[in-house]
């Protein structure tokens, strides 16, 4: 009750329904007030919305290596004439798109702003999982063009904020915001601790045509 829930669709690492992926929740239901206590659920002290997730669970596809909770939005806000893939009045494009695509689609680029704290994370699995948590993710329709990622080793006070770029075409590249990605770092100074709250902003642009 206290966020519009309408415009998303949640996943969690749940399958109570035994089909070996990653049950959802869409937009109506959801703007209803569907809960998890497991998963997800409205904080009794502070109000905002709780996201946990185990490293064991249901994933949302054969191709992904994680489990999850998390909102994507839905830019349809119900409309389930509508469907969920391609350009079309659910999502938005970059502004590099074709001229049909973006004629198709609901919006043209925009920003994600999230007002978040990092609670807990695990210290366990491999060496590279320790710690470590997706905090925000922006999918296109064949690659990612932004994973930003909170870490804290079980040995620092704070932790750091880094994030992935998956091109179309090319490697994979990593930006460093605030310490380090390594799987041993020293503690980040400048860096986040756990319950600290903080907000961040993404602001995405295509190349429009015309542009240099």
């Amino acid at each position: 009750e206290n966020f519009d829930l309408l415009g998303w669709y949640m996943t969690t690492p749940a399958d109570d329904n035994g089909d070996g992926r990653s049950d959802s929740v869409y937009e109506k239901e959801l703007s209803e007030g569907w809960t998890d206590p497991r998963y997800f659920y409205t904080d009794p002290v502070t109000g905002g919305m709780v996201f946990r997730v185990t490293p064991a669970g249901a994933k949302t596809s054969e191709n992904t290596s994680y489990t999850r909770s998390e909102l994507r939005g839905m830019l349809r806000r119900g409309d389930d004439k509508i469907g969920t893939r391609g350009a079309n009045k659910n999502n938005w494009v970059f502004s590099s798109a074709p001229l049909s695509a973006k004629a198709a689609a609901a919006g043209i680029d925009g920003k994600m702003r999230a007002t978040l704290s990092v609670n807990k994370v695990t210290r366990q699995g491999k060496a590279y999982q320790v710690g470590r948590v997706v905090i925000g993710q922006i999918h296109a329709k064949n690659d990612e063009p932004i994973r930003l990622y909170y870490r804290k080793l079980p040995q620092n006070k704070y932790g750091s904020l880094y994030f992935a770029h998956d091109p179309e075409i090319g490697k994979e590249s990593w930006v460093t915001v605030i310490g380090s990605r390594a799987d041993r770092a020293d503690n980040p100074d400048d860096g986040i601790a756990l319950d600290e709250i903080f907000t961040y902003e993404i602001e995405v642009k295509g190349v429009r045509e015309g542009d240099a």
